[in-house]
């Protein structure tokens, strides 16, 4: 009898841990696929953020808040511009930027 249970036991958790397996599989590939799409943001994060600080410089908005936005408008305005990445025939060019839909093309269905 003690046989008997415990083969049955055995091909009880075989039988489990295949099915389990499939399952963890997905979620690996799952994680694998949200990592790749957290380097990608992060990397679109640092191009933004680069934009953003010359941006910044080219409107000499060095504070925050209320008083660092405002300081441009009623503020003396700097004879000397620094230089920036844009030439006055330039026209700026946002970076490319990941697409949602790349990456949960079944988000429209949440």
């Amino acid at each position: 009898m003690d046989q008997i249970l415990a083969r049955d036991y055995s091909n009880y958790l075989t039988q489990n841990s295949i099915s389990k397996e499939s399952d963890f599989t997905e979620l690996c590939r799952r994680i694998d696929g949200f990592e790749a799409f957290v380097g990608i943001a992060s990397e679109n994060l640092t191009r933004m953020e680069a934009h953003v600080s010359v941006a910044e410089q080219e409107l000499g908005y060095t504070e925050s808040g209320l008083k660092g936005f405002l300081k441009p408008i009623f503020g003396r305005q700097k004879v000397e511009h620094e230089a920036t990445n844009l030439s006055q025939d330039d026209v700026y060019v946002p970076p490319e930027v990941y697409n949602t839909s790349d990456f949960f093309p079944d988000s429209s269905s949440c």
